[in-house]
């Protein structure tokens, strides 16, 4: 009898081991998909969706804009050619040019002039010789802003029509460049030369070019 109980008492201990096992084995598979399957409040991916649109980096990536120059980028601009203007204009021995081109004239006509130099009286080589521009006509005017020679008053100046055209306007200029032609010798009507002295040494205006023989 009593080994009948032992061996009931075994089998229903079996049962209820076995019976917890399998409810443990349960809940462990209920944990599993709770915490493997997604909640509806994680976004999901659908690869066949027809309406799946593509990523793209809007808001990421600075968009391109044509930007006009600025009124001070515009200001610096013209300050700085207006720099690289006074630069050429120091280097040629211009009192006037207003342009780059203008600049690099003034230059030629006057190594023109000085090319022209010789040995003379008055001890003039050329190395003090400026330009000014012929208002409103073609040319310029080279010019030795020097007006007294050994105690006596002389101006020299020379009408330079191109890089390869100069004349002297009177005596004195002539007498420095002697190779020089005078305007009449080409045939040339030459500004008035008193009306070139008052401009180029008294700063008087010149009206009409001047012109005059």
């Amino acid at each position: 009898m009593a080994d009948f109980e032992t061996q009931g008492g075994k089998r229903a201990r079996s049962r209820t081991e076995k019976g917890c096992i399998g409810c443990l084995g349960s809940f462990a598979l209920l944990l599993l998909v709770v915490i493997v399957w997604p909640s509806s409040d994680e976004p999901t991916i659908d690869d066949n969706a027809a309406d799946a649109q593509t990523p793209t980096v809007e808001g990421l990536v600075a968009p391109v804009v044509n930007v006009s120059p600025t009124a001070a980028e515009g200001d610096t601009a013209a300050a700085r050619l207006e720099s690289e203007i006074a630069m050429y204009r120091e280097r040629a021995n211009s009192d006037d040019a207003q342009t780059i081109e203008e600049a690099f004239f003034h230059a030629e006509a006057r190594a023109l002039v000085i090319r022209h130099v010789e040995p003379n009286k008055l001890g003039v080589g050329g190395r003090e010789f400026r330009v000014k521009k012929h208002p409103g006509e073609e040319g310029a005017f080279v010019y030795d802003p020097r007006t007294r020679f050994s105690g006596v008053e002389r101006f020299l100046v020379w009408w330079v029509v191109s890089t390869d055209r100069a004349y002297p306007l009177n005596g004195p200029s002539k007498g420095v460049t002697p190779s020089l032609p005078w305007p009449r010798d080409d045939n040339v009507v030459a500004p008035s030369t008193g009306a070139v002295l008052d401009y180029v040494f008294h700063g008087v205006p010149m009206t009409g070019g001047g012109a005059g023989r």
